[in-house]
């Protein structure tokens, strides 16, 4: 790594030697600007006081792994280990009939409750109770003004629920091929 001429960090095990320039950082949106800090208010605190669990409700997937737990028989710090492949589950587009809606569903299904549904995901953690459903709210605005994937998913429930979309379109999964397949 060195400076270039232009007083450009250029670096050499990668990025080719300087060729491959990424683009700056977007500045973050507004809402995050105001959450993510340690001294902005009580709104502020408690979003970074419960911010692991903001994050989970907001998940596309989750993890698909087989850890290892055999080798945390110790004293010593947590190790997590993974064996074979890791991939992400995403599920269906819309929950199985009687399920509750999770991960990427929650962005089609239900969105007239999806404050309600999104704080129901955590309903066996004692912490849900603190999380605030009016950051919930302004999170769900954000990304459905801010983030790409979101505008798709959106995109997806309104021509689910159009009313040109196929009646017998109730229940689908992606195939691996990325075709709808009927379940």
């Amino acid at each position: 790594m060195y400076l270039s001429a232009q007083n450009r960090i250029i670096y050499n095990l990668c990025c080719r030697g300087g060729k491959v320039s990424l683009p700056a950082f977007q500045p973050r949106p507004p809402l995050l600007q105001e959450l993510i800090t340690f001294n902005g208010g009580p709104r502020a605190n408690k979003f970074m006081h419960h911010i692991r669990q903001y994050n989970s409700i907001f998940a596309f997937t989750s993890l698909g792994v087989h850890i290892d737990r055999s080798i945390n028989t110790g004293n010593g710090p947590y190790v997590f280990r993974i064996n074979g492949v890791v991939h992400h589950r995403i599920g269906s587009l819309l929950p199985e009939p009687g399920n509750r809606p999770e991960y990427a569903q929650l962005y089609i299904y239900d969105t007239e409750h999806e404050v309600s549904n999104r704080l129901g995901i955590l309903r066996n953690d004692d912490s849900s109770n603190d999380l605030d459903p009016n950051i919930v709210a302004d999170i769900i605005k954000m990304l459905d003004t801010y983030n790409p994937l979101v505008q798709k998913f959106r995109m997806a429930r309104d021509r689910l629920l159009s009313p040109n979309a196929p009646q017998h379109i109730n229940q689908t999964n992606w195939d691996t091929d990325n075709t709808w397949r009927q379940i």
